[in-house]
């Protein structure tokens, strides 16, 4: 029995965690890929450190935190006058995304449990899109590498649909695609943001742990309608 609120409460979050879902009702899954499939979200904090740093430039303590919000060139720009460096702007910000760029061709990992997710949704016929704010040829060159290329059947990405995900577009047009309406699809997204746009527009939802996003757990875990820590919890789906 339970004995007060906040076991109460255990229980129902374990049951969130837990619970069956019936697979054969799924008509498709909707990845993000940075922060969900791929953990990938550093890049986005180290990129400026790891420009600086093939110019033979030790950055100095903090920078990540205070380029984090600013757009690509907003960043070469403080770089430039905060170390004197002789590239322009325009040079810096393409030395930027093409640190990004090999982070992606080269390093970004999968998270635990992502291709046998993968594959056994594969094994069920049930297919798997991705809407990212990523770059789509990024993501293909990672995919390959990571030999899970073959699991997604496409990549929409914000730039395609002409918005971020404070607008479900780009998860209408992955819906478009597979021909089924948001409520047989399920999207999942390790963003608070991007679970809340989903959820609005009827799309089921499915939160993923991601250490970026970790000061956001306590209200992903009440908004999505299933969380996960990991996709080693994903048995969920095929129990």
């Amino acid at each position: 029995m339970l004995e007060n609120k906040s076991d109460v409460e255990k229980n129902a979050s374990e049951q969130k965690c837990c619970g069956k879902v019936p697979v054969q009702n799924m008509g498709g899954v909707i990845l993000d890929i940075d922060g969900t499939v791929l953990d990938s979200m550093s890049i986005w904090q180290d990129a400026g450190v790891r420009y600086l740093a093939s110019q033979q430039i030790e950055a100095e303590p903090g920078l990540a935190e205070k380029i984090y919000y600013m757009s690509i060139p907003e960043a070469a720009l403080y770089m430039r006058t905060r170390y004197g460096l002789e590239q322009s702007v325009e040079e810096i910000s393409q030395g930027i995304k093409d640190v990004v760029r090999d982070f992606y061709y080269y390093e970004a990992p999968l998270k635990a449990g992502v291709k046998e997710f993968l594959q056994k949704m594969s094994d069920r016929k049930i297919p798997v899109v991705a809407a990212t704010a990523s770059d789509e040829d990024h993501l293909e060159h990672a995919f390959i590498r990571l030999g899970v290329s073959q699991y997604f059947k496409h990549i929409f990405t914000c730039a395609q649909a002409g918005a971020g995900k404070q607008s479900p577009a780009v998860y209408h047009m992955a819906a478009g695609y597979l021909d089924r309406n948001p409520e047989e699809l399920y999207v999942f997204e390790d963003a608070l943001y991007a679970i809340q746009t989903a959820k609005l527009a009827g799309y089921h939802t499915v939160g993923v742990y991601d250490e970026e996003s970790k000061e956001d757990q306590e209200m992903i875990r009440e908004e999505a309608d299933i969380y996960m820590e990991s996709f080693k919890e994903a048995d969920i789906f095929f129990k």
